[in-house]
């Protein structure tokens, strides 16, 4: 896909970005389950390999849980088993590697 933007000033003046081609691959899908988390979750897919860390952010943007990975035993199944630490809610699971950040919306009931 090829993408520019139009810059409208407010003049009325305009100008065009540079033509970028953008990939849109869902090859680097993280996936979290059981969703909603009950005793444990479990994060799934080829993305996790490159992850260099874990965060959970609650509703509110707070931190809630962090960790840096160790890439020495890298794998594409990771078992978080600190899920009884989360009250009720919805949260947001970041996974991010040098130059990649995925995100999950998790549900504990």
């Amino acid at each position: 896909n090829y993408y520019r933007i139009k810059k409208l000033d407010q003049d009325g003046m305009f100008a065009y970005t540079d033509v970028k081609f953008v990939v849109f691959s869902r090859k680097n899908e993280l996936f979290a389950f059981p969703n909603p988390m009950t005793e444990h979750l479990i994060l799934k897919g080829e993305w996790l390999e490159k992850a260099k860390e874990l965060a959970i952010y609650d509703s509110n943007g707070l931190l809630i849980y962090q960790e840096s990975l160790d890439q020495s035993g890298s794998s594409l199944i990771y078992d978080l088993e600190q899920v009884n630490i989360f009250k009720s809610g919805i949260y947001i699971l970041e996974a991010r590697s040098e130059s990649v950040t995925e995100q999950i919306k998790l549900v504990k009931p």
